[in-house]
């Protein structure tokens, strides 16, 4: 993982990983996050949704009767410090103020583009607490929030942003991950020196994940978020395509298994472990699947350790050679 913000963050995760596997204690449940959340105002008790359920770029962003049905579902996928996206899990599209920063501008959903400010969304989510969602169009964070218009209660509602004022039309609660800056970063191989992405920049399900020389920006193909899932295990979550590292097949990873991204869910496939090579420091880790129960025996491995570009990765058994040392 050639990390940016996410060493600092990394740094924290490897040390608890490390110590529940030493002591081999899971997690309490409150410390599960789920990648999927609504986001609701509980003064109006409904949640946010493209209105009709619809799939077309452009479609409202309205208020309905809450269902935690895919169409309510949103992920939180980080965009730039202190800001980030909402993702729809219907539609695969962002939640999006296109328009001007002013008073009364529509919010809809639009094709995700982590570096447009109109996707740009602030938010201090805590369990059981309600907050403001400022906008970052414009930059004009903290000027503008999310908003129910006249505070209405009206099912199919659109909403809107409106100048920031501290009223109940603008608190929300969002049951999902919230995904900050600094648990993003590229993963790298030591061997290799490449950086891990779907193939082509794919965004379909099945894309094989392959290593290309890191791109100098933060390229959002690049770039991975990391989610606490169950007791020690983490999906990994691409930025551009919202999908999951994922290590096909069905029964227990064998030798040469491709690697490829999927829809997020709860399958062992995408259950990831990291771990330092060295304990205790902020140095590579090995990256093991947890497949069918199989960690710590496979892991994320650069075939041969070549450093060709485009090269697809795979599951190989733990030799801990460099070939399976990222950073």
């Amino acid at each position: 993982m050639k990390i940016r913000q996410f060493q600092i963050a990394c740094t924290l995760f490897l040390k608890a990983a490390f110590a529940v596997v030493v002591i081999a204690v899971p997690k309490p449940l409150d410390a599960q996050m789920q990648l999927y959340g609504t986001i609701g105002n509980r003064y109006a008790d409904e949640c946010l949704q493209p209105v009709n359920g619809s799939t077309q770029a452009g479609a409202a962003i309205v208020l309905e009767p809450c269902t935690d049905q895919p169409v309510q579902q949103w992920q939180s996928m980080a965009a730039t410090s202190g800001f980030a996206n909402f993702r729809n899990q219907l539609s695969g599209m962002c939640l999006d103020a296109e328009g001007s920063a002013a008073n009364h501008t529509p919010v809809q959903q639009m094709p995700c583009f982590p570096s447009d400010p109109k996707e740009y969304w602030a938010y201090t989510f805590r369990s059981g607490v309600d907050t403001t969602v400022f906008s970052g169009i414009a930059g004009s964070n903290p000027a503008f929030c999310l908003d129910i218009p006249g505070g209405q209660k009206t099912p199919g509602l659109a909403v809107q942003i409106y100048g920031c004022n501290g009223t109940v039309s603008q608190n929300w609660y969002y049951t999902g991950l919230y995904a900050a800056k600094s648990l993003i970063g590229s993963i790298s191989s030591i061997a290799a020196r490449l950086c891990i992405q779907p193939a082509g920049r794919s965004t379909a399900a099945g894309a094989a994940i392959v290593q290309q020389p890191c791109s100098s920006a933060d390229d959002p193909a690049q770039t991975w978020t990391v989610v606490a899932y169950k007791g020690i295990y983490y999906h990994y979550v691409n930025q551009l395509s919202g999908m999951c590292l994922d290590a096909p097949g069905n029964g227990s990873p064998k030798n040469h298994d491709p690697i490829e991204q999927w829809p997020c869910n709860t399958i062992s496939n995408e259950y990831w472990v990291y771990n330092p090579v060295k304990p205790g420091t902020t140095g590579p880790v090995f990256l093991y699947s947890g497949k069918a129960g199989s960690y710590p025996n496979f892991c994320l491995d650069v075939p041969g350790g070549q450093n060709t570009p485009g090269l697809a990765l795979q599951v190989y058994t733990c030799n801990y050679t460099v070939s399976q040392q990222w950073q």
